[in-house]
This record gives C-alpha cells, sequence and structure tokens, in this order.
C-alpha cells in the first residue's frame, strides 16, 4: 500500500476513534441542547423586542428553534454517514435513508412557523397537508428500513484479504475527502447565511457530491470483483441515492413519495441480492456475519 494512502488511513482512523469516544458525543449531545436552548431565548427576546432588529431577520416563531436543534442533528448524522462508508457501502445507504427521514421530520416543524401561536386550526389547510405527507413518509422510510436491515447481508467484496484491505482503504480515503468537503461547505453555507445573502441548501448540494462518491465506490469495487450481483446491487444503491436527491428539490409531499419509494426500491434490491447470493456456490450461510469489505 502506498505511503501516502497508510497516512491517510491512519488520519481517518484517528478522527473516526474522536468522534466516536463518549466524551465527543457527550459533546455532540450538549451542543443539540444549547442550540435549541439559545433559539428560544434569541426568539423570545426578538419577540419582546429586546434585541434591536431593525430589519425583521429574527425569527418570531419559536418553532424555529425546534427547526435549528433538527438541522444541526442533521450535520451530525451526516458526519456519522461520511465515517460509516468506510465499513460498509450497504450500510452507509441505509444511513442516507434514515437522513432522509429525519428531514421530513423537519419539515412539520417549517410548516408550523407558518401557523399562529398559540396553535389553531389555520384557514388554509395547505401546511396541514404538507406535515401530514411529510410525517407519514418519515414513518414509511421508517418501517421499510426495518425490512432493509432485516435482509441486508455484508458478504465480503473477494475472498483475498488483501483485496478486503485495499478497498476498504480506498473507501477511507475517499470518506476523508468527502469529510474536508462537509467541513468547508457547511463552513461557506454559515458563512453566507451569517452575512443575509441566500445560502443555498446545504443537503442539496451534499447528496449531489454523494451521488459521485457512491459512483466512485462502485468503480473501485469493480477492480476486485466482476460479479454481476455486486455491481448491479452496488449500481442500484447509487440510483437511489439519485432519487433521494431529486426528492430533496421535489415539492414536500411530493419528496415523500419520492423517498418512499426509493426505500422501497432499495429493500427489492437488497433482499433480490440475499437471495442470489445465497444461491450462488460457495455462498455460505445466509446470516453471515457483517464485513467491512461490501
Amino acid at each position: 500500500m502506498p505511503v501516502l494512502k497508510v497516512h491517510l488511513c491512519r488520519l481517518f482512523d484517528g478522527l473516526q476513534r474522536l468522534w466516536e469516544h463518549p466524551r465527543c458525543r457527550m459533546a455532540v449531545g450538549w451542543v443539540l441542547i444549547l442550540t435549541f436552548a439559545g433559539a428560544l431565548l434569541v426568539i423570545e427576546a426578538a419577540r419582546q423586542g429586546w434585541i434591536p432588529d431593525p430589519a425583521k431577520a429574527l425569527p418570531r416563531s419559536h418553532f424555529y428553534a425546534i427547526s435549528a436543534a433538527f438541522t444541526v442533528l442533521l450535520y451530525v448524522e451526516v458526519i456519522d454517514l461520511v465515517f460509516g462508508l468506510s465499513r460498509s457501502f450497504s450500510d452507509a445507504v441505509g444511513k442516507q435513508f434514515e437522513i432522509f427521514a429525519l428531514i421530513l421530520l423537519r419539515q412539520p416543524f417549517k410548516e408550523l412557523t407558518l401557523l399562529p401561536e398559540p396553535l389553531a386550526w389555520p384557514a388554509d389547510p395547505g401546511p396541514l397537508t404538507v406535515i401530514a405527507a411529510s410525517a407519514l413518509g418519515a414513518l414509511a422510510i421508517f418501517a421499510i428500513l426495518h425490512g432493509f436491515q432485516a435482509v441486508l447481508g455484508h458478504p465480503p467484496l473477494s475472498s483475498d484479504s488483501r483485496e478486503t484491505q485495499d478497498f476498504v482503504a480506498a473507501k477511507k480515503v475517499l470518506a476523508l475527502g468527502l469529510l474536508v468537503f462537509l467541513v468547508v461547505n457547511g463552513l461557506r453555507h454559515l458563512s453566507i447565511y451569517l452575512s443575509g445573502a441566500p445560502a443555498g441548501h446545504f443537503f442539496d448540494t451534499f447528496y449531489t457530491v454523494l451521488v459521485f462518491c457512491d459512483v466512485l465506490i462502485v468503480l473501485l469495487s469493480l477492480r476486485h470483483s466482476h460479479r454481476f450481483t455486486v455491481v448491479f446491487r452496488n449500481s442500484a444503491f447509487v440510483m437511489a441515492t439519485v432519487l433521494l436527491r431529486l426528492g430533496l428539490t421535489a415539492p414536500p409531499t411530493h419528496g415523500a413519495v419520492v423517498g418512499v419509494g426509493a426505500a422501497l426500491y432499495v429493500l427489492a434490491v437488497a433482499a433480490l441480492y440475499r437471495r442470489q447470493t445465497t444461491m450462488e456456490p460457495g455462498s455460505g450461510h445466509p446470516a453471515a456475519p457483517p464485513s467491512v469489505g461490501d
């Protein structure tokens, strides 16, 4: 293995250990709590006129605090996704759907900011339609993911342990690059947002980059395995990422439908892949232990 790749893998492993350390997870929990509490205080101060806000840029609905906390939580989940990419491509696909489900759950709180406080039945039921579609879509994806995890198999990409290690190392280098992009792009969006200019949608950009990363993983896997079942499964998972990307830019109700359809798609792919691999000679028991090489 090239020296540069070895150093990059060690750097990635160190960052992963730091991120998954219990103290770091505790700190992340406090950040979420302080984000929520801080947003509530700022919103209440703006409502009472304690903060100068001549342009009325600060939100006046307390439900913005929930949306802000959910946004930070989504950033945390995205970092988990990047680190998990080196372990298992199929598990990372499942994580993408978990993030999409959380994005759907965040949408109802955005819609609640359009309603008066205290909450009352609105004259225009439009926001309630979006709330119902997003909540039910998230619930459906949550249920489908349970089935996806149940049928998901993790056969090693190659019977050669050296090839498997090389593939995992390549995924770590790719994940490290994705992590750098995540940090840089996050800081850029934050600076644009603080300047008052439209910052665009961070998760739309991230899922677009994720599509290309997934394609690269498929191409990297071809160096070690040309089995049609593996190539088809990985390529189908990339298509699922494309569908999620389209769902993010669609209207909320349409996005929920696209997300549920994509979840059903990966469930069918995973189930058929597991059935096919158990029928192949030397496939072993269908409940083989997870492997980082898939």
